[in-house]
């Protein structure tokens, strides 16, 4: 079952450090960023990368690092199959 977190409607903790600083993080070093999140917010958490001109704009990225939730998520009902749906849009 996806966890209390990543089946809300309000998205998980994560950093409140200004976008740009976020994105800087994890270019410079994104397995230290993702292990500073998971040791801080635990499993589930979300991530805010600045949006920059001529790229489509970049919403919140929720991280689940639980491998049930991960596979609840790829694997649930057709309620949760619409976020498949979704995440293939723009692919589309």
């Amino acid at each position: 079952m996806v966890s209390a977190a990543c089946s809300s409607s309000r998205l998980p903790a994560g950093p409140r450090w200004p976008s740009a600083i976020q994105l800087a993080a994890f270019l410079r070093d994104p397995g230290a960023l993702l292990a500073a999140c998971h040791r801080r917010y635990g499993d589930t958490f979300t991530l805010r990368f600045p949006n920059i001109p001529g790229i489509p704009p970049n919403p919140p990225m929720v991280v689940c690092a639980d491998p049930a939730d991960v596979r609840a998520i790829f694997t649930g009902d057709d309620d949760e199959h619409s976020l498949l749906q979704a995440m293939a849009q723009p692919f589309e």
